[in-house]
């Protein structure tokens, strides 16, 4: 008895002691829960808001990058017929198949050519106001010797760019503030932001907007691969103005 006795004390010592952790470990796991119900709602709302906010228009951006000797070899016969039409006149923009735009804040167009022939064109929408472009991502494009044989057509390390821009927010008046390399920068509605860069003896060279007329012109004579990188906000663009390819206006080009 005097056994048992020390066994259903020590029971009950134990017991005892773990009340406070389990307790402890119940209010810590309520806690969690609720701050993780607080940030979705927070989340949830903020969204709803800025979908009304931009219910019925969207801040639309253009990339565009041009590189001099991207072109691994001149195409025979090569013709990319574009899916994509752009009219930043009108604003018109039409795709192969409409979106769904609604909580759209944001749209980005993005272009890669070389020497007047592009090898790269896409469209994205953002709902957040953020976005990535993958500037200089490697492409594979065939073209066809004389023979007939598919050849690489894009020189990918020809593309002298930063990497990534990342769009990092929009703004209701229509701003936007992006990230590319060691650059931020924010353009308003109207705005563009530009920069060429060269590839001189394995060192990136910026050229200055003060320069850029003599400098490109010796860069592109001595055969320096140089591109160039272009930003610009075309402003809030209507929702109604995206059309399904045969819906809206016809065409291949983006228009200044």
């Amino acid at each position: 008895m005097v056994y048992k006795s020390f066994l259903g004390a020590g029971s009950r010592r134990r017991t005892g002691e773990a009340a406070p952790l389990r307790l402890l470990l119940r209010y810590g796991l309520r806690l969690i829960a609720i701050s993780i119900a607080v940030f979705l709602a927070f989340r949830l709302i903020s969204f709803l808001v800025s979908a009304y906010r931009f219910h019925g228009e969207f801040v639309f951006v253009t990339v565009e990058e041009s590189s001099s000797q991207a072109l691994a070899a001149l195409p025979l016969g090569f013709e990319r017929l574009s899916d994509t039409f752009v009219d930043c006149e009108e604003r018109i923009l039409e795709l192969p198949k409409k979106p769904f735009l609604w909580g759209v804040s944001l749209g980005t167009y993005y272009s890669a050519s070389s020497q007047g022939i592009e090898f790269e064109e896409w469209v994205k929408f953002s709902r957040t106001g953020k976005l990535t472009v993958p500037v200089g991502r490697p492409v594979d494009v065939k073209g066809r010797d004389l023979s007939g044989e598919a050849v690489p057509l894009v020189d990918n390390p020809a593309r002298i760019v930063r990497g990534e821009l990342v769009v990092e927010r929009t703004e209701r008046s229509g701003a936007i503030r992006f990230r590319y390399g060691d650059k931020r920068v924010t353009l308003r509605p109207g705005e563009s932001w530009a920069e060429i860069l060269a590839l001189v003896d394995g060192v990136l060279v910026e050229i200055g907007a003060d320069t850029w007329e003599s400098a490109l012109e010796e860069y592109l004579a001595s055969g320096v691969p140089v591109t160039r990188v272009a930003v610009s906000n075309r402003g809030f663009w209507p929702k109604t103005g995206v059309y399904a390819r045969g819906e809206g206006v016809k065409g291949i080009e983006v228009l200044p």
